[in-house]
């Protein structure tokens, strides 16, 4: 699997699976009701599931001054970025004046897809360590060969390493005891997803299986796969998962 085709499914779980934008300051102002202050209470800025403050290593090579997200806010403008991609993404922010103007959830408007692939970039980090450590070596090559199974595993590296784990982990002994067609390997996955004990996973989950199914996966694929697969392929892929998945 290439750059390019981890931006493409890192992009989709963004637009799929993960929120808009949040800041602390949207208490103080009236943009959020305090009545979900408890919910947010660990959180920093967040944009795209990534958190300025609890996400700090992603971003930062200056270490975090302070575990607390409302004293740590101070020093952000001082931190070291680790990453140009990190830069991109979080000045884009800053100078847009997100902290006072923007409000919840909102995808950025004529910055988002900007900020979709700078995201995407931040993040290709991350899966590359987690696959390097959680998957065998012949799970990840089936996983990056799938689009399906790379769209569970990418949402995964966000969702962070024990839930990456916990997926690595199923699809390891399944493929380990023989189990290697990409589309038993999704089914499999979406099931889990399904019973999980947090609802978070499992919304996400059935957003999973009905993208599966839908024509937009069809055009995923098609962009995901290398141009020898050949369109045949791709069509017998999909409707093969959809049968799975599906019954």
């Amino acid at each position: 699997m290439n750059r390019e085709q981890w931006e493409i499914v890192a992009e989709q779980v963004i637009d799929l699976l993960e929120g808009g934008y949040f800041h602390p300051n949207m208490f103080n102002d009236g943009r959020l009701s305090t009545q979900y202050q408890a919910i947010y209470s660990q959180s920093g800025e967040t944009m795209y599931g990534l958190d300025r403050h609890a996400g700090h290593d992603l971003f930062y090579s200056t270490p975090r001054k302070s575990s607390s997200v409302q004293s740590n806010l101070a020093y952000i403008p001082g931190y070291a970025y680790k990453t140009d991609a990190a830069r991109q993404f979080w000045t884009l922010i800053d100078q847009a004046n997100a902290a006072d103007t923007w409000q919840w959830n909102y995808k950025g408007g004529t910055l988002g897809p900007q900020l979709r692939k700078l995201a995407a970039q931040i993040m290709y980090t991350t899966w590359q360590r987690y696959s390097n450590l959680y998957l065998n070596p012949q799970a990840r090559q089936i996983v990056e060969k799938d689009p399906g199974l790379m769209l569970n595993f990418a949402w995964a590296t966000w969702n962070g390493p024990g839930f990456f784990k916990y997926y690595a982990d199923r699809i390891n002994t399944k493929v380990n005891a023989g189990t290697t067609d990409p589309a038993t390997l999704n089914a499999d996955t979406i099931s889990a997803r399904l019973n999980s004990q947090y609802s978070t996973i499992r919304n996400g989950g059935q957003k999973l299986k009905d993208y599966l199914l839908s024509v937009k996966y069809r055009d995923l694929a098609s962009r995901y796969a290398a141009p020898a697969a050949g369109g045949l392929a791709i069509l017998a892929l999909f409707f093969l998962t959809y049968k799975l998945i599906n019954r």
